[in-house]
C-alpha cells in the first residue's frame, strides 16, 4: 500500500488510510505500507510501516499541492520499485497521487492495482486555490483518465467521485465505500475529561459552535468567522471553537477574528489527538461544516453524525450527498445564512435535539463500520480470487 502523506497524522486522508489498513488487516491481509518519513507510527497486527528516507529540510507537508512533495514522490517511487522487486506482493493499493506509481507497477510489473480515490486530482488544484488555468486542469484530467484506466478497481469515498469514475471510464469496477467515524474506542468520551473541557472552554456559560478539521482554503473558515460576528449581535453568549489547523493558518485566522472584535469568541485549540475528538464534540451545542468549495464529503461529517449533536452545514453537494434537511440544518454558503443558522439553533434546543438524534440514527443505519467492512471484504475477495491482472477496461 502506497500512502503519499504523513502517516499517521490527524487529518483527512491519513484517517482514511488508517481505516483501510484496519479493515484489511482485520480481514486477514498483511500490508507493507510505504509512506513518508513524517508521521507517528501505528501499532496494528498485520501492518508493517516502511518509511522513505528522511529528506533534510522537509519537516512538514501541507495538504494539497506543494513543491515539497515532488522529491518525496520520487523517493516513494524508487522505494516502491525496490519493494516490488524484492517481495512477491499479490496486489498494489494506492492512495491519491501514488496512483501513478501503481500504474507503472501494473504496466511493467504485472501487479494488480487498486486505486483508493479520495478526491479528483484536478479538483484538488481548485479546492486548495492552486490554479484556475484551463490548460493545466485539462492536462490534470488527462492524467487522471490514464490513472483510472490502468486501475483494476477503484474505491471511491463519496457518490460524486463514484459518478465521475463511471463517466470517465464507463464500466470500470468501482466500489463506493464511504468513510466512517472512529469505532475502535479511541474516541470514547470520558465524563471527567468532558467536565474539564467544558470548564476550560467556558462551554457551560456559552453557546458553543464547534468545528473540527483543517483550516484550508476550501473549508470556509473566513465565512464562519464572518457569520459568528453577525450572530454575536443577536446571541450574546455565542462562541466558536476550532479544533485543528497549522500554526500559520491559526495565526492568520486569529488576526481575522481580532479584526471582527471576536478575540474572546473564537477559540483555536490547534491539532488535538483523535482520542480527544469525542470529548470536544460532547461539549458542543452545534457542530459546523462551512465548506465552500469541492464535492467530496468531509470526513468530519461521519464523526459529527456519530456524536448525536445538531449539524449546521452549507447546502452544497459536498454535504448533501450524505446529509439532508431531516438530519441537519443546511444553509447557503454565505456568512449571512450561516449566521441565521447559528441563531436558529441557539433559540431552538428541541430542534437541536431532534437533528442530533436523526443524524446519529442515519449514521448507524447507512454508514456503520459493519457496512464499511463488508464492502471492503467483497472487493478484496474479488481481487484475490480473480486471475492475474490483464489489460485495463
Amino acid at each position: 500500500m502506497l500512502a503519499p502523506e504523513p502517516f499517521f497524522k490527524p487529518r483527512g486522508t491519513p484517517f482514511s488510510v488508517y481505516h483501510r489498513c484496519k479493515a484489511l488487516t482485520g480481514l486477514g491481509h498483511h500490508i507493507d505500507l510505504l509512506t513518508y518519513h513524517l508521521g507517528e507510527d501505528v501499532a496494528m497486527e498485520g501492518l508493517r510501516i516502511i518509511r522513505i528516507p528522511r529528506l533534510p529540510g522537509i519537516r512538514n507537508v501541507k495538504i494539497g499541492f506543494s513543491l515539497a512533495k515532488l522529491p518525496l514522490w520520487i523517493l516513494m517511487f524508487l522505494w516502491a520499485i525496490k519493494l516490488a522487486l524484492s517481495n512477491r506482493y499479490d496486489l498494489v493499493h494506492t492512495h491519491e497521487d501514488a496512483v501513478f506509481i501503481g500504474v507503472i507497477l501494473k504496466i511493467f510489473g504485472r501487479k494488480k492495482h487498486v486505486y483508493d480515490m479520495h478526491s479528483s486530482l484536478p479538483q484538488q488544484f481548485i479546492n486548495y486555490n492552486v490554479t484556475q488555468s484551463r490548460m493545466f486542469l485539462a492536462v490534470a484530467r488527462m492524467f487522471e483518465r490514464v490513472a483510472l484506466r490502468w486501475s483494476d478497481a477503484v474505491i471511491t469515498i463519496c457518490p460524486s467521485l463514484h459518478d465521475q469514475v463511471q463517466q470517465t471510464v464507463p464500466g470500470k469496477r468501482t466500489v463506493l465505500i464511504e468513510n466512517v467515524a472512529l469505532t475502535d474506542g479511541s474516541n470514547a468520551v470520558c465524563p471527567d475529561e468532558v467536565r474539564a473541557l467544558r470548564q476550560t472552554l467556558r462551554a457551560n456559560e456559552r453557546f458553543t459552535v464547534l468545528y473540527t478539521g483543517t483550516l484550508e482554503f476550501n473549508q470556509g473558515i473566513g465565512i464562519l468567522i464572518d457569520a459568528l460576528a453577525m450572530a454575536a449581535g443577536i446571541v450574546s453568549n455565542v462562541q466558536c471553537v476550532l479544533v485543528g489547523g497549522e500554526t500559520e493558518q491559526i495565526s492568520h485566522f486569529k488576526k481575522y477574528a481580532r479584526q471582527h472584535g471576536l478575540e474572546d469568541r473564537v477559540i483555536f485549540t490547534g491539532r488535538r489527538p483523535p482520542q480527544e475528538m469525542g470529548s470536544y464534540m460532547a461539549v458542543a451545542d452545534v457542530l459546523v461544516s462551512p465548506r465552500s468549495v469541492g464535492t467530496n464529503t468531509p470526513l468530519k461529517i461521519y464523526s459529527y453524525m456519530n456524536a448525536g449533536k445538531a449539524i449546521l452545514a452549507t447546502n452544497l453537494y459536498t454535504h448533501t450527498q450524505v446529509l439532508n434537511n431531516e438530519v441537519a440544518l443546511l444553509v447557503e454558503p454565505t456568512a449571512e445564512a450561516l449566521a441565521e443558522g447559528i441563531v436558529k439553533l441557539a433559540r431552538d434546543p428541541e430542534l437541536r435535539e431532534l437533528l442530533g438524534q436523526r443524524a446519529q440514527a442515519l449514521q448507524l443505519r447507512d454508514y456503520s463500520y459493519e457496512s464499511f467492512l463488508k464492502k471492503t471484504k467483497e472487493l478484496y475477495d474479488h481481487m484475490t480470487n480473480s486471475s492475474a491482472a490483464g489489460e485495463p477496461r
